[in-house]
């Protein structure tokens, strides 16, 4: 089976709301652009820890979420929002568990 990627554009959430709530649009909303795989089983966008910090995201709690190895605790962020081919959608964001290789990744070992 192959895998599919597409290019994104991640922002914080907070900092949309923040720039709407002000009203004259000079609030800088922390954004960036990447190359994200495609996983339709998903529930929430896993990032990479340097990518949650680099978009301010902070640690909102933890939850029990279903993974390919069973239930396992992990931390959720504040929300981002995800532009995809003109379309947007506001998520729930956790650090990455496994690399797209399928090995644990680094962050994977050391949750929030």
């Amino acid at each position: 089976m192959g895998r599919t990627f597409v290019d994104v554009e991640i922002e914080n959430y907070a900092d949309i709301l923040l720039r709407e709530a002000a009203g004259n649009g000079r609030k800088k909303v922390r954004r960036l652009q990447a190359r994200a795989l495609v996983d339709t089983a998903s529930a929430l966008l896993c990032l990479h820890r340097a990518t949650i910090r680099k978009l301010g995201l902070r640690f909102a709690r933890s939850a029990r979420v279903r993974a390919g190895n069973g239930e396992v605790e992990r931390p959720i962020y504040t929300a981002a929002r995800i532009s995809i081919l003109g379309r947007q959608v506001d998520t729930r964001v956790s650090n990455l568990l496994f690399s797209i290789t399928g090995s644990r990744s680094r962050e994977g070992r050391k949750d929030k």
